[in-house]
Parts: C-alpha cells; sequence; structure tokens
C-alpha cells in the first residue's frame, strides 16, 4: 500500500503502557507488516494491540477474519 498510516494516537499511547521506545517502534512495524500483509487498515484493532490488550497473533487472526467475512460479502452481492 502506498500510503502510510501513522496515526497520532500510537505517541499516546507509549505513555499510557510505559512502552520503551524501541518496543513502540517494533510494534509499529509490526502493525505495518499486517497492513501490507492483508492490504487494509484496521486502526481500532491496532490501537488495542499497542494497548498490549491483543497478543500480534490475536492481531492477525482479527485481520485474516475481516478479509474473510469482506470475501463472503463480496461473494454473496454477486449471486
Amino acid at each position: 500500500m502506498s500510503k502510510e498510516f501513522k496515526p497520532y494516537y500510537f505517541e499516546r499511547v507509549k505513555y499510557a503502557r510505559g512502552l520503551s521506545y524501541y518496543d513502540q517502534l517494533l510494534m509499529e512495524e509490526l502493525i505495518e507488516a499486517c497492513h501490507k500483509l492483508f492490504g487494509r487498515y484496521l486502526p481500532t484493532w491496532d490501537q488495542m494491540y499497542m494497548l498490549k490488550v491483543l497478543s500480534y497473533g490475536e492481531l492477525q487472526r482479527i485481520y485474516k477474519d475481516k478479509i474473510s467475512e469482506a470475501d463472503r460479502f463480496i461473494s454473496r452481492a454477486h449471486i
């Protein structure tokens, strides 16, 4: 995806959860990897991951589920 997605709230999350600078950078890179892999943005879920409510595996599962839901909707729309 050509659009860069770095929401401003990630900076506030760092202070909310006491993340170190390098932990925050790693988490942001992992979120960007999800965006590239699945080709969509889910900012609410991204923020939940940054708040350490979700693990990275759970975040990937959510992205995968949302993609499959969208595919099912598209396939039903063509019937």
